[in-house]
């Protein structure tokens, strides 16, 4: 039977990523059907699956949070992290793809085990397991996030079966390669698009309107609340100075000039990104941030935290200002900036440069298709693969 499937597996939108992938994947393999399977639906529709899983994830998980290693309010993040699921994934794949009908196999992040033997498989995430032990917040109390020894065996055992794995930043690089001793040939690092388009214009005004900017829904992860206590201090220096804040509603009514709204559709955000003169999001944990992406296509100058994949990403002193995500810091930033539309503006312009160069979906499928192409032993060119 002749090959005319690619296998695109999932778990969930993943920031949206996913759904642009598959057309974007579609675009770059346009001789082949691309099959895409969404497994969190898999998994809703098997109640007993997840019923069973209760058993299981207090079997490998119980112990931590009894003996306070882990805190009760992120059982709900642990829940489908344990063997059973990764398991129950692994035969249903077996059981229900054929892979003699797909040239190769694409899965977005690392989260379970969606490779089928004998179809070379591909992964693209932006994080690994034990890449939070980066994270110097987290250092002191790591098991808040990362997974079991069962599940990290598994997922070492993903790595080590999978042809390439492109990674978004240069942090989850650094940590297939020293932390899961994976050969660093098959690592690639290709970054990642926005979810808006690149606009061909901005009003250079908006550099000297005193407007920041954050984009996020993992408020207290994203360094929420040390961005409140530096704006308060920015503000003192720069009455005039506001902060919108999209995608969380913290309790903010009483710091003035703060307006905070929940997540709003692609076309309104577009919106705050052209009105904005500074992007500042001061993380604490950060795999890959695609709002940082964003506001480099609207030339924003980003202010944040020097942590994960951000020392790539943004350039210090050219795109905007890393640093030890303390309130003290990013205050500094905000100020400096805050005083000066120039130096914005000209943050704003060499961010985007870099974006139109490195970070869209076009530039970012050419190296994976010719990756995946080189790997699986043909040579045409993208938009004619395989």
């Amino acid at each position: 039977m002749s090959v005319q499937k690619i296998l695109f597996i999932h778990a969930g939108t993943f920031s949206m990523v996913n759904t642009v992938l598959k057309d974007k994947l579609q675009e770059s393999f346009s001789s082949y059907q691309v099959h895409d399977i969404e497994m969190n639906g898999v998994l809703r529709r098997n109640k007993v699956v997840l019923f069973l899983n209760i058993f299981y994830f207090i079997k490998e998980y119980g112990a931590d949070f009894v003996l306070g290693r882990r805190e009760i309010k992120e059982a709900k993040r642990f829940f489908l992290s344990t063997l059973y699921i990764f398991n129950f994934f692994k035969k249903y794949l077996e059981k229900n793809i054929d892979a003699s009908e797909y040239v190769f196999s694409l899965q977005t992040q690392s989260m379970y085990d969606f490779e089928l033997n004998g179809l070379p498989h591909f992964i693209y995430t932006d994080h690994t397991n034990l890449c939070n032990f980066f994270y110097p917040t987290l250092s002191l109390a790591p098991t808040r996030l990362v997974k079991s020894d069962l599940y990290h065996a598994r997922e070492t055992e993903l790595y080590q079966n999978t042809r390439k794995i492109f990674v978004m930043g240069n942090h989850t690089k650094q940590s297939l390669i020293h932390q899961y001793n994976i050969d660093e040939k098959k690592v690639v690092e290709v970054g990642c698009g926005g979810n808006i388009p690149i606009p061909a214009t901005v009003n250079n005004a908006k550099y000297h309107t005193k407007s920041i900017l954050f984009v996020g829904d993992r408020w207290e992860l994203k360094g929420g609340w040390v961005l409140i206590e530096a704006f308060k201090i920015a503000r003192k220096h720069h009455p005039e100075a506001t902060l919108n804040i999209v995608g969380s509603k913290p309790p903010v009514a009483n710091v003035e000039g703060c307006y905070a709204v929940e997540r709003v559709p692609l076309e309104v955000l577009k919106s705050y990104y052209e009105q904005a003169s500074i992007f500042c999001m001061p993380s604490i944990v950060e795999t890959f941030g695609i709002v940082f992406v964003e506001a480099m296509y609207y030339r924003l100058p980003i202010v944040t935290s020097n942590i994960g994949s951000n020392s790539f990403t943004i350039q210090d002193g050219v795109s905007g200002i890393l640093t030890d995500g303390s309130v003290y810091q990013i205050s500094k930033a905000l100020i400096s900036l805050l005083g000066s539309g120039e130096r914005c503006q000209a943050y704003g312009k060499a961010g985007y440069e870099l974006a139109c160069k490195k970070y869209t979906w076009d530039v970012i499928l050419d190296q994976m298709s010719s990756e995946i192409a080189s790997e699986i032993g043909t040579s045409q060119t993208v938009g004619d693969k395989l």
